[in-house]
């Protein structure tokens, strides 16, 4: 499924000017050209524009220009954030385990490591006269 388009870059004034105006073209960017998806920092610029008023596109075409020279030819990973949807899945894969699901099973469901599967069912049940400790985040 492809991912929805961010709105495109109108300049404030054309956005607070009073009764009907003809449409005009937002100003070129130098990511307009990129296609869509393929170039994240295209994609990251687009949205902050979009969604930042005082955000210009010289001010965009700077972080550009920056942000490609630092991290230009990289594959910088983007982490997803921490515990976002994982406690509701683990729980799902701690009850799908009881109610008698294979490891096997689970790990194509939810596609994680056999690893990974011990280590959530393990959470659950900590071992006898052991003192679980909380981790900081």
């Amino acid at each position: 499924m492809p991912k929805p388009k961010p709105p495109t870059y109108r300049p404030a004034a054309a956005q607070q000017a009073p009764g009907p105006q003809p449409l005009q073209e937002p100003p070129r960017m130098p990511w307009d050209d990129a296609s869509a998806g393929e170039d994240i920092v295209a994609d990251i610029l687009q949205r902050v524009v979009a969604l930042t008023p005082g955000f210009t596109a010289a001010l965009a075409a700077q972080v550009d220009r920056q942000v490609r020279e630092h991290w230009g030819g990289d594959r910088p990973y983007i982490a997803r954030r921490a515990g976002e949807g994982t406690s509701a899945r683990n729980a799902a894969i701690r009850r799908d385990h009881r109610n008698g699901e294979h490891i096997g099973l689970l790990c194509r469901r939810y596609r994680l490591s056999r690893q990974r599967i011990h280590q959530i069912l393990a959470e659950d049940e900590p071992a006898a006269g052991v003192k679980r400790l909380a981790l900081p985040a």
